[in-house]
């Protein structure tokens, strides 16, 4: 076929954001796409079909962000795709902008609700916080009509205008060997969390669980896998960690690559998803969670809708009504004193992943919609 040329851009996200790299442009690239990626990163490089456009890692807070999309926009118009397909609210100008000059077609991927996940910033002081959910969500209202569509990744975003497909954010099972045992119970009890973290996500409810937990299993380990935000949150968590005597107990990682966090999903006993009730987790799709179902993990979830109506659904673990270290430790215990019921929820899990929660059904979507906004092209006066 011929190679439509495509272009993601992102200014925030990390370049090999696993659903912006591996999911979407990669995918796209094996379906004979000739793709680009602008991103923060230190080279121009070319991976996995991927051609990777390197903009400045100038940090994402602030005046930054202004700066990091008038460079993403200097490279995006040089590439001069047929699509251009943009991860962050404020490239919403940028897209409006190369959209009335190349006469592209523009895709806006909106990974959430902009105005719940602006007002929830801790970080951030009231009244910026207020000026600038608002100021997205005012943004997003003006350039929605000279979108050509709008990616939502959860239910709940589906009002957000007219021309929007639903491409839910599922685990790639492709990458999962499929060979493997489902069911794994490593000589200690090993618990995971992959994924941003937070207090907001059970940061401190984890670490008191493994405190407790450690009565009865000494030689427990929580993996916390994944960035701190804001940064100064990994230096209070290790000061509770010492405090605590946990330091034999809790493995911090950093952020790793995507192969990387398979391999530990995989040689761990118990996923975790304990989300804070707040507006915007309140809808959030539980995207580790189904990680750690396709690598047969039980799961511990707490009671948000999405992610206690899957587990309810699949019989793939166990939710926790109140955020309470107590609960969580005992729900762990019950799980995991029970092997034959831990293997069935692994196994339930698993097979809900793979006939079910899956990339390859959403990426369908993906390169369906990609068609329709090409052969719309051909028909438009301008041609490059």
């Amino acid at each position: 076929m011929h190679q439509f040329k495509v272009c993601h851009i992102t200014t925030v996200h990390p370049v090999f954001d696993v659903r912006i790299f591996h999911k979407e442009c990669v995918w796209l690239a094996n379906e004979g796409f000739d793709t680009y990626l602008i991103a923060r990163y230190s080279r121009d490089e070319t991976i996995h079909g991927v051609h990777i456009i390197a903009i400045p890692e100038i940090n994402v807070r602030g005046f930054g962000r202004v700066i990091n999309a008038l460079h993403a926009f200097q490279k995006a118009i040089c590439i001069r795709a047929y699509v251009y397909h943009f991860h962050d609210p404020e490239l919403l100008i940028v897209g409006l902008l190369l959209k009335c000059i190349t006469g592209s077609k523009i895709i806006y991927d909106v990974h959430e609700d902009v105005k719940l996940h602006g007002m929830g910033k801790s970080w951030r002081k009231g009244m910026i916080r207020i000026l600038i959910a608002y100021g997205l969500r005012g943004l997003e209202k003006l350039v929605i009509p000279f979108i050509d569509t709008a990616i939502i990744v959860v239910p709940s975003l589906l009002d957000f205008c007219h021309k929007r497909i639903l491409v839910r954010n599922f685990p790639i099972t492709s990458k999962s060997s499929m060979k493997r045992t489902v069911f794994t119970n490593t000589q200690r009890l090993t618990l995971i969390y992959i994924g941003v973290i937070r207090k907001k996500r059970g940061l401190f409810e984890l670490l008191s669980t493994v405190k407790i937990l450690k009565e009865s299993y000494p030689s427990v380990l929580l993996q916390l896998v994944g960035p701190f935000i804001p940064p100064g949150l990994e230096d209070e968590s290790r000061r509770f960690i010492h405090e605590n005597n946990l330091r034999d107990h809790v493995d911090i990682t950093g952020r790793v690559s995507f192969e990387e966090g398979q391999k530990r999903i995989e040689n761990s006993d118990i996923g975790l998803c304990l989300i804070h009730h707040d507006p915007n987790s309140l809808n959030a799709l539980p995207t580790k969670m189904f990680e750690y179902m396709l690598s047969g993990k039980p799961v511990v979830v707490s009671n948000y809708p999405l992610g206690e109506s899957i587990v309810q659904e699949t019989e793939c673990g166990v939710v926790v009504d109140r955020l309470s270290p107590d609960t969580i430790a005992g729900a762990i215990i019950d799980i995991h004193k029970n092997p034959k019921r831990m293997k069935a929820m692994g196994e339930n899990g698993r097979r809900a992943v793979l006939n079910q929660y899956n990339w390859e059904n959403e990426g369908k979507k993906l390169i369906a919609c990609y068609y329709r906004l090409l052969s719309k092209s051909k028909n438009d006066k301008y041609c490059f």
